[in-house]
């Protein structure tokens, strides 16, 4: 079954909007990362704009309008360089986090006026279908721009979920749908208990949402969700759970890449 994701018909948003400065905006394999560190004086807008190697076990990042890099999730900066931690990650039936709380903040969500997916009662949208799909894919109708109006890439640890809930809850607006929900955090359960935190990063066209809960998921992040990436577009997750948990990871809201 095919997937296609929401887009902004044209990019008519207004000058200022255009002119927002942008966030730091990257991760590894849907993962997040565990430590920040800015290296050199090279100057950057976007993450793409870093051509300095970033050390193993790292990835590149854009911070405060300077390069650096950023330890993947499972490591941490220590005797400089990039150590796997400790606590390893899980891989059937426990908790992969994609969450940094060094990046989160609170959402306020009820102070925002969010209430789809059952934001105010931190409640489960159950019997979703988590399918999956590549950010730059003409099979997936994605062009590298999310409709939260960031750049965005397979590695990131997001997804979309119905775009017309996030569109009914701000009247139809774009903009106001995307500032509200983009970056937002969401904990994501499968039928066999694997757990992944999740980001908002794109919309989700209703016309493919088979439950109401269903989502799709960045390539990347879906391995994680199934235990292994596919290009078999009936490979899914079913029985999926998920709640926002109230947070937003400030690295991917809306107009900040």
């Amino acid at each position: 079954m095919f997937r296609t994701l929401y887009r902004l018909a044209c990019l008519s948003l207004v000058p200022a909007l255009l002119q927002a400065a942008p966030a730091p905006v990257d991760s590894s394999l849907g993962q997040g990362v565990s430590a920040l560190k800015t290296r050199g004086s090279q100057s950057c807008r976007r993450v793409a704009q870093c051509t300095q190697a970033a050390p193993r076990n790292a990835v590149q990042t854009c911070n405060g309008g300077k390069c650096g890099f950023a330890c993947k999730s499972g490591y941490t900066w220590k005797d400089k360089k990039c150590q796997a931690a400790s606590s390893g990650q899980a891989t059937s039936g426990g908790t992969l986090l994609a969450a940094v709380s060094g990046h989160m903040v609170d959402a306020q969500l009820a102070s925002n006026g969010i209430t789809g997916f059952r934001a105010q009662s931190n409640g489960w949208n159950t019997n979703a279908i988590a399918s999956w799909f590549r950010t730059d894919s003409i099979q997936d109708s994605t062009n590298g721009h999310s409709w939260c109006y960031n750049e965005y890439d397979d590695s990131l640890p997001g997804f979309a979920p119905d775009v017309s809930v996030m569109l009914a809850n701000f009247g139809g607006s774009n903009v106001r749908a995307g500032q509200a929900y983009c970056g937002l955090e969401a904990e994501v359960v499968t039928a066999d208990g694997r757990t992944v935190n999740l980001i908002i990063m794109d919309g989700f066209d209703s016309k493919w949402v088979r439950t109401p809960a269903s989502i799709d998921v960045i390539y990347n992040a879906f391995g994680l969700l199934h235990g292994s990436t596919t290009n078999d577009k009936n490979t899914v997750e079913s029985g999926v759970k998920w709640r926002l948990t109230g947070r937003r990871d400030s690295r991917y809201t809306f107009n900040s890449s």
